[in-house]
Parts: structure tokens; C-alpha cells; sequence
């Protein structure tokens, strides 16, 4: 199924790297709008990848602060994201059929 931007509120199809999945996608941007805060996507698509990323299922937010991270984890979590990674300047969601249906994982960012 493709993507309908014109649906699309708070993304655009050029901040996303390749294919990503049309689901996801309307999900991420109702999350966005419950958050009511940026989503600064700094990782999506990577064509070489055999994560969620590489199959359109997982991106990275940009997040540096406690409050942005409140709000960016109570939008995902809204809107029924039950895999998530927080790093010290990113989010990371999915939801990538082959993982863990609920995880949440504590990492470094690169």
C-alpha cells in the first residue's frame, strides 16, 4: 500500500531515506500530533539493513532533552508502539513484525 502524503500532517515523503511501510507511517504521524512536539527523523530507511529500518518499519527521533523524550514516548506509546529503544540522543521505534511485539531497550547513540 502506498502512502497518501496529502494524509501525512507532520512528514513529507523526503525525510524518509526509501519505501517505507504506509501503516507505520500514519501511525508515526498520529504520535507526532498527540506529542505535540517535533519528530526529527535522523535514521529511517536503510536499504542495507536487515533491522526494522531495513524493511520500513523503524526510525530514529532526534531527542536531547527529558521533557521532548516525556512527550515523544507518550505520543509512540498513544498510538500503540510497543518497540522502542531510548538512547541518550535518540528514540528509536518500530514496528517490525519479526521483532518482540513489547521491548524497550536502553542503548548509546552513534
Amino acid at each position: 500500500m502506498s502512502i497518501d502524503w496529502d494524509q501525512i500532517a507532520h512528514f513529507s515523503a523526503d525525510e524518509f531515506d526509501g519505501p517505507m511501510d504506509a501503516a507505520f507511517v500514519r501511525r508515526l504521524d498520529r504520535a507526532r500530533e498527540w506529542a505535540g512536539v517535533p519528530f526529527v527523523l535522523t535514521s529511517t530507511f536503510r536499504a542495507d539493513s536487515d533491522t526494522s529500518h531495513g524493511v520500513g518499519h523503524g526510525v530514529d527521533i532526534r531527542c536531547h532533552n527529558a521533557r521532548d523524550r516525556f512527550h515523544i514516548l507518550d505520543g509512540l506509546f498513544q498510538m500503540g508502539f510497543h518497540r522502542l529503544g531510548i538512547y541518550d540522543r535518540h528514540i528509536h521505534v518500530d514496528n517490525w513484525p519479526a521483532g518482540d511485539p513489547e521491548v524497550v531497550w536502553l542503548g548509546k547513540s552513534e
